[in-house]
């Protein structure tokens, strides 16, 4: 076997006259083949002396570009100038039978950008329905497949979005698309459909179209109630705020939206009131507005503050109180003035030419008015602040302006303020140190005070015990000049006394005391004490009870005599604690061993007196009932007892055996009517639901009410008790059925019922269905006028037994997205084409599936899992599928090969095994020395002795020299190789040759 010869391809591409079935007339007796250089194709009807110029035939070149090239001593085609700049060997690309077109193009070796071939001329370009672009093809198509393209580049595309966006060229605007003129881009970006900036301006529908709470978001139930449609109030750019509101189509109150939430509401700073916007505002502009003051509910400053609304003047009286206390709300003046409420002091307004100011009689002080006049009677003044007051005190007080001396006063030049103060004449603080006489030139009881009855009977003189500062106390007492006992002075009134807290007693003080020491005292003669023990022994005049004394509220002389403490006569009456302070067992008697276990107090039981007879309380035992009530120490349970575990505390109180407390029912042995039979206990009442169930089944043992009822254990049916007076009935608005209560609703819970008969029904389902008494078409919900019935049966909304034989063709998507219904999966076989292309409305498989729609690679989907892929025995190959097969059958293969060192089909059947031993694209050479030459293969088959090289010496060609074609074609008479002496017939040891030989 031979590869393709190069000199064919070398006069192909010299456009020479091609003669397949023929030869020249100079090669017709001879076979080339024996050259081991066959000429096949355009290279047979080619002249001799075309390639061998000059006669010569030693060293003729072979390969394609030695002959067809510039300036070479063959003469064929050249590579055009114009030619694709590329790496490729002519054979890559080129067969010898025809130069054009071109077999094979391994665009991987081509330099340069697609547009240098891809012009329109040279190979195929844009077209006039082509995008117009500036892109460069490889910036959107792969060199592996023209279409699909592999993305765009929308930035570099021109024109509008429409003119590729057609729903012909590319996909377009579904039929649901919002109405519009606009061009794509300007909602929708170059990267995704969505999310898309969407601009109201340019749909050319209302905004109902699309705004129906379906499309998209409509009126809530919050919105403002109005008869407005959304674009009289709502720009196309924001949906809040609004941009205005018709207010004559707006329906309700002012305050129904203007309450800060839904609209703009009062301000902060709005006049304070209760009336409704339109008393005085109207709906084309908030100002100005119509105000009426009787409206408001704040104090006038709230707006008269001087920055809402006027407020007080610069030259106002300076006051705090609110403009209403002296003006009407019609008009400023007049106004009712009222001192009280000014802020600032009298002279602001009164100096003399606002209002009447000091006259120039005024008394010389620095006072401001209100120190000494009132704001409603000029005068009297109330006071006089004298701290003020400029000069002299007998500057004013001389008897004309202000009351001076009077005739008794005390003779003395001092000042006035040298006694009295300027607060009031009395008291005043006279200073005996200016006085030249003694005490009683003046203390003779006229002039002034003098010794009074009461005073001690003594024969001393004032200054002996007074002092003049202070007439109290004395200064000292001489006793030795005092006349009389002891009481006569110390009265508690002349002098110290016995106090309240003195002992009480008949003794004088001389008793116990003495005149040099008031205390301590020397003695004290309890004989003539009077009243209790503790009114001294308190622990404070005298000792008292010591920590540990028995606690006792009795006096000391109850137990105790005034001679000694011990001994004591003991009385329980006044102890004021309890009982077991001291009967403990240790400091006296105390509980037995065998006492009825309780943690009261002694004295709870028994008297202070004698332990027996005592008046047993229950409340205070320590132990259950039985510990005493068992039917010998003291009563227990009698034969007609409840059958019960409970002991005796559970259900009896301690102060009255019966009636009993309460049951507890836990405990109680046997059925509920063993007791509440009406006799023993309660029973069932005539008007009772009818049942045979146990109380229990319903009633809880610590209430009749509110029980647990149970439908189960009725003997009725529902309508028995369900009739709208004993128990709840069908409402108005019930469903219309003529089913009974039990048919839907379950006895544990009235909603939800458990089941709808629908066959009892009465009337359409979207009676019920309205998503209001049940549920209805949801949001997403396919649009259909038609009845839920249609699709759906009464026992489950799913599965619904869809008709799609409504549905336009080619719209499948509009629903099948993935979102409203089930859409392509993951795995879907890769393909713009709409559903039904390949899907029936019947069922999604068996599918009519039509490969050409299909916009991925054959191994996408043929990879043994989600279609059928290459068995285990597949010829290995990393080909897609189409290369080999054809979309609509596997086999026959149309596989060709279109390598250069492909020699052509054998005569002989072969099977792609023959030569691919390992099943697979790489051939194993059994003399891969000579690959790709038939004697890669065939080497072994090669008999040296049949292809004679010359005959002097003999000498045989070798298998490397004649690899291509394993045969001589010309003997030479010697080893110049010049002259021929014999040449083989052909055709022999051709590929398409059955017989080798």
């Amino acid at each position: 076997m031979n590869r393709i010869p190069m000199l064919v391809l070398s006069f192909i591409l010299l456009g020479l006259p091609i003669q397949v079935l023929g030869q020249s007339t100079f090669q017709s007796d001879f076979d080339h083949f024996s050259t081991s250089f066959t000429l096949e194709g355009a290279h047979r009807a080619v002249e001799c002396a075309s390639c061998h110029v000059g006669g010569v035939f030693e060293g003729t070149p072979r390969e394609c570009s030695n002959c067809h090239s510039r300036g070479g001593l063959v003469f064929a085609t050249p590579l055009p100038l114009q030619h694709i700049q590329t790496t490729n060997q002519c054979q890559d690309c080129h067969l010898e039978t025809w130069w054009t077109p071109v077999a094979n193009l391994d665009h991987n070796q081509v330099l340069g950008s697609c547009k240098n071939c891809h012009d329109g001329i040279i190979a195929t370009g844009k077209g006039p329905g082509h995008i117009f672009t500036t892109d460069v093809c490889e910036d959107c198509h792969t060199s592996e497949l023209w279409e699909p393209v592999a993305r765009v580049d929308h930035f570099q595309v021109q024109g509008s979005c429409g003119s590729c966006h057609d729903g012909v060229i590319s996909v377009s605007k579904p039929l649901n698309h919002v109405p519009t003129l606009a061009e794509c881009d300007v909602c929708h970006t170059t990267i995704a459909w969505v999310p898309a900036n969407f601009d109201h301006q340019e749909v050319t529908e209302t905004c109902i179209t699309c705004h129906d709470g379906i499309i998209a978001t409509a009126k809530g139930l919050g919105h403002i109630s109005t008869t407005n449609v959304c674009e009289d109030c709502h720009s196309t750019n924001l949906w809040e705020p609004a941009i205005q509101v018709d207010h004559f189509q707006v329906l309700g109150s002012c305050d129904s939206c203007h309450d800060g939430v839904i609209s703009e509401g009062k301000s902060v700073n709005h006049l304070p009131t209760l009336g409704q916007c339109d008393v005085c505002h109207t709906t084309t502009a908030w100002i100005p507005a119509s105000f009426d003051h009787q409206d408001t509910i704040e104090t006038c400053t709230t707006c008269h503050n001087g920055v809402i609304s006027e407020g007080k003047s610069v030259n106002h009286l300076p006051t705090l109180a609110e403009c209403d206390v002296c003006h009407s709300n019609t008009a400023w003046l007049p106004a009712t003035f009222d001192h009280q409420d000014t802020t600032e002091t009298c002279i602001t307004c009164h100096e003399g030419v606002i209002a009447t100011g000091k006259g120039l009689d005024h008394i010389s002080t620095t006072n401001v008015c209100e120190d000494c006049h009132s704001t409603e009677l000029w005068e009297p003044a109330t006071q006089v602040d004298h701290f003020q007051v400029l000069g002299s005190c007998n500057s004013c007080h001389d008897g004309v302006i202000a009351e001076g001396k009077s005739l008794d006063h005390l003779p003395t030049i001092a000042e006035c303020g040298d006694c009295h103060s300027t607060t009031a004449w009395l008291p005043a603080n006279f200073d005996h140190e200016n006085l030249i006489e003694t005490c009683v030139t003046c203390h003779d009881g006229t002039i002034a005070t003098g010794k009074g009855l009461e005073h001690v009977s003594t024969t001393n003189v004032c200054e002996d015990c007074h002092s003049t500062n202070l007439w109290e106390p004395v200064t000292l007492v001489d006793h030795l000049q005092v006349l009389g006992t002891c009481v006569s002075c110390h009265d508690g009134i002349t002098a110290i006394g016995k106090g309240l807290e003195h002992i009480s007693t008949t003794n004088v003080c001389e008793d116990c005391h003495t005149t040099d020491i008031w205390e301590p005292v020397t003695l004290v003669d309890h004989l003539q004490v009077i009243g209790s023990c503790d009114s001294c022994h308190d622990g404070v005049i005298s000792e008292g009870k010591s920590v540990n004394h028995l606690p006792t509220l009795g006096q000391c002389d109850v137990c105790h005599s005034t001679t000694a403490w011990i001994p004591a006569n003991f009385d329980h009456q006044d102890t004021i604690e309890t009982c077991t302070t001291c009967h403990d067992g240790i400091i006296s008697e105390g509980k037995a061993v065998n006492h009825v276990p309780t943690l009261a107090e002694c004295d709870v039981c028994h008297s202070n007196t004698a332990w027996l007879p005592a008046t047993f309380d229950h409340q205070d035992v320590t132990e259950t009932c039985i510990t005493c009530h068992d039917g010998i120490t003291a009563t227990g349970k009698g034969l007609d007892h409840i059958s019960t575990t409970n002991v005796c505390e559970d259900c009896h109180s301690t102060e009255l055996w019966e009636p009993a407390t309460q049951v507890d029912h836990f405990q109680v042995l046997g059925s509920c009517n063993s007791c509440h039979d009406g006799v023993i206990a309660e029973g069932k009442a005539i008007n009772h639901l009818p049942t045979l169930a146990e109380c229990d089944v319903c009633h809880s043992s610590t209430a009749w009410l509110p029980a647990t009822f149970d439908h189960q254990d009725v003997t009725e049916t529902c309508i028995t008790c369900h009739d709208s007076i004993i128990a709840t009935g069908k409402g108005l608005d019930h469903i219309s059925t003529t089913n009974v209560c039990e048919d839907c609703h379950s006895t544990e819970l009235w909603e939800p019922a458990t089941q709808i008969d629908h066959f009892q029904v009465l009337g359409s389902c979207n009676t019920c269905h309205d998503g209001v008494i049940a549920e209805g078409k949801s949001l997403d919900h396919l649009p259909t006028t038609a009845e839920c019935d249609d699709c759906h049966t009464t026992n489950a909304w799913l599965p619904a037994n869809f008709d799609h034989a409504a549905v336009t063709p080619g719209t499948c998507i509009s629903c099948h997205d993935g979102i409203i219904a089930e859409g392509k999966d993951q795995n879907h076989v890769a393909t713009s084409s709409e559903c039904d292309l390949c899907h029936s409305t019947v069922a999604w498989t068996p599918a009519n599936f039509d490969h050409d729609s299909a916009t991925g690679s054959c191994s996408s989907c043929h990879d043994g899992i989600i279609a059928e892929g290459k068995d285990s025995s597949h010829f290995i190959t990393n080909r897609e599928c189409d290369h080999c097969h054809d979309n609509n059958f596997w086999e026959p293969l149309i596989f060709s090969h279109l390598s250069a060192t492909y020699p052509g089909d054998h005569s002989e059947p072969l099977g792609c095994s023959d030569c691919h031993e390992r099943n697979s694209e790489v051939v194993s050479w059994s003399s891969p020395q000579f690959q790709p030459d038939c004697a890669s293969c065939h080497a072994s088959d090669y008999e040296t002795d049949e292809h004679t090289k010359f005959n002097n010496p003999e000498t045989f060609y070798g298998v490397s020299e004649l690899r291509d074609c394993t045969g001589a074609c010309h003997e030479y008479t010697d080893s110049t190789l010049s002259n021929i002496s014999k040449s083989r017939p052909g055709p022999e040891h051709r590929v398409n040759d059955r017989d080798f030989d």
